[in-house]
């Protein structure tokens, strides 16, 4: 099940599944690499069954930008050729094969960079297109600026960063096929995810102005729980204790006793299920097909972008300074997370060295 997005996202190439050969009649036949759109949950969810197409070209000559701006409908961009930046919202930098969703409503803007500008389809999927209509044009200037648009752009900007860091490296190198190296990451992936539901309890339970309080709750309940999910794919015997992996949990823990209730949203929602959103995601098809695994996967995956939501509207309504003061929680929560996972990973790749 993909909830409906609501906000700026850019889908990468290499992240639509691909497939190279289809067999027809015992006949093989080789595809090069095809990736359909709706082989990617988000991508799938976001392009109706049936649709009245609009479809056109755009460029951005170097230096040349489109301010951003809003429309009352979807619109889906795929970057063809060249490079630019995504502005708005969300912003970041755009090469060919990314596809931009943008939802109703949503701010977004685009500037082309050197040395070709940009060039990309713009597809809409109801009414008509964008300015198929040169005197009613589709489009409108952003209502005023959100003032979490900063945080979450740090935020999506480590997130970028972190995707590529060796723990995620782990579930595309094959080293987890190793049964140590595997026992091990999914030793202290059980140990984070219990640490987690304690500082969850922990949030909830020092957690008394209303305004925070129903968020929190609710995230909670979701999460009950799924620690557990994990205990059946653990091997017997002794399970790891390392001071470093728990040392950095338990910073985590202490930030629920000492910080204020936004700076415990931001940490957790803009920092943990930020990164649990991608890890979640992505280990979801790297355990495809195992069935002992797959419930613990498939549940995070669908609910941690959910879960970034309830921080954000927790947030949003603070006011632009204190926004400003969560930049150091939300910085220091991702340094600490990153140094927790490779810490990990060098417990993971010793196991595997062990075998």
């Amino acid at each position: 099940m993909n909830p409906e997005l609501n906000r700026v996202s850019v889908i990468a190439r290499h992240e639509l599944p691909a497939i190279t050969t289809v067999e027809v009649d015992g006949a093989v036949f080789d595809l090069g690499e095809h990736r359909d759109f709706r082989r990617h949950a988000a991508v799938a969810g976001f392009i109706p069954e049936r649709a009245r197409l609009a479809v056109a070209w755009t460029r951005l000559d170097p230096g040349r930008s489109l301010a951003p701006h809003v429309h009352p409908i979807r619109s889906m961009i795929i970057v063809c050729q060249g490079a630019g930046r995504l502005l708005g919202e969300l912003e970041r930098p755009l090469a060919a094969g990314d596809i931009v969703l943008v939802p109703a409503g949503c701010s977004h803007g685009f500037a082309g960079s050197a040395p070709d500008g940009i060039v990309a389809l713009s597809v809409q999927f109801e009414q008509a297109g964008l300015y198929e209509r040169v005197e009613e044009p589709m489009v409108r200037p952003p209502a005023a600026a959100d003032p979490l648009s900063p945080l979450r752009a740090y935020s999506q900007r480590r997130l970028e960063a972190h995707v590529r860091t060796p723990y995620f490296q782990l579930l595309r190198d094959g080293l987890l096929r190793d049964p140590r190296a595997r026992a091990m990451f999914l030793d202290l992936l059980q140990r984070w995810s219990a640490t987690f539901q304690r500082l969850m309890l922990l949030r909830q339970a020092t957690c008394v102005d209303p305004s925070f309080a129903e968020g929190f709750s609710r995230h909670l309940q979701e999460e009950i729980g799924h620690d557990r999910m994990l205990v059946p794919a653990l091997e017997e015997g002794p399970r790891c204790r390392d001071p470093i992996v728990e040392a950095a949990g338990e910073w985590f823990v202490a930030q629920m006793l000492t910080r204020d209730n936004a700076e415990k949203a931001a940490l957790v929602h803009l920092v943990l299920e930020v990164s649990a959103h991608a890890f979640h995601s992505e280990a979801a098809r790297a355990f495809e097909g195992e069935a002992h695994l797959a419930p613990y996967f498939s549940v995070h995956e669908e609910a941690d972008d959910a879960h970034t939501q309830i921080g954000e509207d927790l947030l949003r309504s603070l006011a632009p300074v204190a926004h400003e003061r969560l930049h150091a929680i939300v910085r220091d929560g991702w340094d600490m997370l990153e140094a927790m996972l490779d810490r990990m990973v060098v417990l993971i790749r010793r196991a595997a060295e062990a075998s």
